[in-house]
């Protein structure tokens, strides 16, 4: 690619879908529909529907800004749990020539790759040969039909494995702890989550409350790195959250579902963070600087350290009991 025709960091935004940007999802890949082909049915759905048929499915939508104005856009449509489709990549016709497509198709490759996709597959047109060059620079290669198509315009599929997220394995590892913890913390009897295993110890129940803490603290830290390239938030003083917040008086099946929602909505924000975001220098009260990779693995390290710590006091109150 030609390094002087690319646009400056400073004057490149990318913005994921809101509603009020919707009519330009429509606006920007209708011109370039109707300047070479005709809006075809489903275009005329997916374009003014784009939550029922992109959003809802579990798709992503997102835009380029280049110097604050929105100048691009593209999308992902899921097929199956391992392979997802881009879409609707629709440039101005006035910033046509910036890269602004290949900047868009590399973000979305890695959302797809955030969110999971080992494949993704593309449906084109040779007439769009500029696009095409693109798409094989990228890495995508020709393939033959299996089936039907959305487009009758459609003459040509490419696909593309997708490179491992860097998040994958901790994506996957709290999802798997997060199947098979809840199960088992649901069916725990009142009676032993809130004992004390110990004089100044923590109760289960006010062990799982201080992973809520934990849970509430960092979801700012994993958000925020988004947009911010250097992320200062303060440190929590345990103990007295975990009293503020009164845990040992919940009801228990609030605590362990509050946690559990949690830890599902941290889930939904690693899926979708993009990789950059990774390498963003987080200051956690006055400790020395680390990124955020750093900052989820210790994370999930943290969760499972004292998810071990309910079960081994769990276990330890059973055999006190079936001892009495």
């Amino acid at each position: 690619m030609n390094q002087q025709n690319w646009p400056s960091n400073q004057s490149i935004e990318f913005v994921p879908y809101s509603r009020e940007l919707a009519p330009y999802f429509e606006k920007l890949n209708r011109v370039w529909i109707e300047q070479f082909f005709y809006m075809e049915e489903f275009d005329k759905q997916v374009l003014e529907q784009p939550e029922t048929y992109i959003l809802n499915p579990g798709g992503y939508i997102l835009f380029i800004k280049y110097d604050g104005v929105i100048a691009g856009t593209v999308a992902l449509m899921p097929i199956d749990d391992e392979t997802v489709e881009m879409t609707k990549l629709g440039v101005d016709e006035s910033l046509r020539g910036k890269k602004l497509g290949w900047l868009l198709s590399k973000r979305i490759m890695e959302q797809a790759v955030a969110q999971g996709y080992k494949k993704m597959v593309l449906y084109s047109n040779t007439v769009l040969e500029p696009a095409i060059n693109m798409y094989r620079k990228l890495g995508f290669k020709e393939i033959k039909p299996e089936g039907g198509v959305h487009y009758e315009r459609c003459n040509i599929i490419m696909e593309i494995e997708l490179e491992p997220h860097p998040l994958g394995e901790e994506i996957q590892n709290l999802t798997m702890v997060l199947d098979d913890i809840y199960p088992k913390l649901a069916a725990m009897p009142i009676g032993i989550v809130k004992l004390y295993p110990a004089e100044g110890k923590w109760s289960i129940q006010q062990i799982l409350g201080h992973l809520i803490d934990s849970a509430i603290n960092n979801l700012p830290r994993f958000i925020l790195s988004q947009w911010q390239e250097r992320v200062e938030v303060p440190t929590y003083e345990q103990n007295n959250w975990v009293n503020a917040q009164q845990y040992q008086c919940q009801e228990w099946k609030q605590t362990y579902e509050l946690w559990w929602r949690l830890n599902q909505q941290v889930l939904s924000v690693w899926k979708k963070l993009p990789l950059e975001s990774l390498d963003k220098t987080i200051l956690i009260g006055d400790r020395e600087p680390v990124n955020l990779m750093f900052v989820i693995s210790d994370y999930r390290a943290h969760l499972q350290h004292h998810l071990d710590q309910i079960m081994a006091i769990y276990g330890n109150h059973q055999s006190e009991l079936s001892a009495h």
